[in-house]
């Protein structure tokens, strides 16, 4: 008897460990492993998901792509940082509350956070979303979307309600689970650079050369260091150059999910199989020692010039 009450009480506890929805304020990442080999495929851990059997099943975070249909894959787009996703991009929908036919949440895309209200169908196959975005966003659109029971793919397109450089994208998402881990490791990657074709369709801002070089640098101390569990000192830092710098401070905010606003980030630690943009509160949960090693890599990259002359680089 004592033995099946324990064993009740240990998968209540799992059940409800499981089924808790994490809201977007609260930065979150995914935990498949604490530690992943480099030689892991990220398309294969992104095709990775949880089979849905019925309507309750879509509540959660759905993770994905948003790309754009052939046709304008070649579409000169201004990079203004709002709507810097371009042509592609990592994108979570969160699905709060199913009611009858009834569905409410949000959407998460670079940095942009839209409140989601829709409704569903459900045949014996099927069960079909649509998912209208709200605010006052001009890029705020609706999914039409659908998954047949059993599977783990949720389909279909997104239609903007304005008249915006890219009217029309094809979705398709898995659901995942996440919690925040501090010692996430991140995964040595080579080549992260951006399609050139790709790029030269993007006009961006000319601070970005910056940023992009140092993403295409893919610097060490981004796996040697880890500002998430480990106390920095001035000598941790002060020998970095400000790309080093700029690199080291953000991987703080991934492994808490935020959704980064500027293109060459996104590039970068979208690279990450782990990473899944799930805040765009970028101070949301940082930890005390967080917050530290961002204040002293904050200084270091402010007075870098100094610096630089001191150390005599």
């Amino acid at each position: 008897m004592k033995l099946l009450l324990t064993i009740c009480l240990v998968m209540t506890g799992f059940m409800s460990s499981c089924t808790k929805l994490i809201k977007n304020e609260n930065a979150i990442i995914e935990h498949e492993s604490e530690s992943m080999s480099a030689k892991v495929n990220p398309d294969k851990i992104a095709g990775k998901g949880i089979s849905i059997v019925s309507i309750a099943d879509l509540q959660g975070l759905w993770v994905g792509y948003f790309n754009a249909k052939e046709e304008l894959s070649t579409k000169k787009l201004v990079d203004k940082g709002k709507t810097a996703w371009h042509k592609e991009q990592k994108i979570t929908v969160v699905i709060d509350s199913v009611k009858g036919n009834t569905l409410t949440g949000y959407s998460i895309i670079a940095g942009i956070t839209k409140n989601i209200v829709g409704t569903l169908q459900e045949d014996n196959k099927d069960i079909v979303l649509q998912l209208s975005e709200k605010g006052k966003d001009s890029d705020k659109g609706t999914f039409n979307i659908t998954i047949r029971k059993n599977d783990s793919i949720l389909q279909g397109d997104w239609t903007a309600d304005n008249n915006i450089d890219i009217p029309t994208r094809i979705c398709r998402f898995t659901k995942k689970t996440f919690s925040y881990n501090p010692n996430i490791d991140f995964i040595r990657l080579e080549g992260i650079k951006e399609d050139e074709m790709t790029k030269s369709n993007v006009v961006y801002p000319t601070e970005y050369n910056e940023w992009y070089g140092a993403v295409e640098s893919n610097y060490d101390i981004v796996y040697t260091v880890n500002p998430s569990s480990t106390l920095l000192n001035e000598s941790d830092v002060e020998g970095l150059t400000r790309s080093e710098l700029m690199l080291l401070r953000n991987t703080v905010f991934a492994r808490h999910g935020y959704a980064f606003k500027k293109r060459p980030l996104r590039i970068y630690f979208e690279q990450q199989p782990w990473y899944v943009p799930v805040s765009s509160n970028p101070k949301a949960g940082l930890t005390t020692i967080e917050n530290q090693n961002i204040e002293l890599i904050v200084r270091y990259e402010k007075n870098f010039g100094q610096y630089d002359a001191e150390y005599g680089r």
